[in-house]
C-alpha cells in the first residue's frame, strides 16, 4: 500500500487536490482501481494517508545538540540540503494545497501536518526551555514560526532556497527576541 500512497502525493503534487483521481493514482501505484476504493473510501481519506505517511517519513527527531540554536541550525540544515526530487514534491503539494484552502477538509488536513512537521521543532524549543536558554512559559510556536514560515514560503511560492547562512540569521534574529521574553505566553487582557 505504500506504493499507492506514494503515488498519491506524486498526483497531488503534479496535478492539485482538486485533479486528483483514484484511476490515476492507482495507474501510477501499478494497481487496480478497486484495490485503492477497497482500502480508502474518499479521495479525502486516501489524501490524508498519503500526507500523514509523508510526515512520518519526512520528519526526523530533533538532534539535541546542547543548545536550541543548535538543534535548529540541524533541522535547518536537513530541510534545506533534501534531495532536489524531494524539493520539487514539498513545492507542489504546498501549492496544491494552498490552492484548495476554502475546503476545510483539506485546511484541517494542513493543520495536521504542519503540526507533525513542527513536533521536533518545538521539542528542540521545549529541550531549551528546560535547560533555561529560554524563560518558562515561552511559547515554542512563537520560536518556531517566525523562523521557519519566510523560508517556507520563499521555497514553496517562489522555489528560492534560503541559503543556510541566512537561515542563522533568522534563528539569531529569533532566538536574541526570544531570550529577551518576548515569545513568553501572555495573559490575555481582562
Amino acid at each position: 500500500m505504500n506504493d499507492v500512497l506514494e503515488a498519491t502525493v506524486d498526483v497531488l503534487a503534479h496535478g492539485g487536490y482538486g485533479k486528483l483521481s483514484f484511476e490515476e493514482v492507482a495507474e501510477r501505484a501499478g494497481v487496480s482501481r478497486t484495490t485503492v476504493y477497497r482500502r480508502w473510501a474518499t479521495k479525502q481519506d486516501l489524501v490524508r494517508a498519503a500526507m500523514l505517511r509523508l510526515c512520518e517519513a519526512r520528519t526526523q527527531a530533533a538532534t539535541d545538540t546542547g543548545t536550541l540554536r543548535g538543534d535548529l541550525l540541524e533541522l535547518l540544515r536537513v530541510k534545506i540540503v533534501d534531495e532536489e526530487e524531494e524539493r520539487e514534491r514539498t513545492v507542489g503539494i504546498t501549492r496544491a494545497l494552498m490552492a484548495e484552502f476554502d475546503d476545510p477538509e483539506l485546511l484541517a488536513l494542513a493543520r495536521v501536518v504542519r503540526d507533525r512537521f513542527n513536533q521536533p521543532l518545538v521539542a528542540a524549543v521545549e529541550r531549551a526551555i528546560a535547560r533555561g536558554e529560554l524563560p518558562p512559559g515561552t511559547d515554542p510556536l512563537l520560536v518556531v514560526e517566525p523562523i521557519f514560515a519566510p523560508i517556507h514560503f520563499r521555497f514553496a511560492v517562489f522555489g528560492e532556497l534560503t541559503e543556510l547562512a541566512e537561515a542563522e540569521r533568522y534563528i539569531d534574529l529569533v532566538l536574541a527576541g526570544a531570550k529577551a521574553g518576548v515569545a513568553v505566553r501572555r495573559t490575555p487582557a481582562k
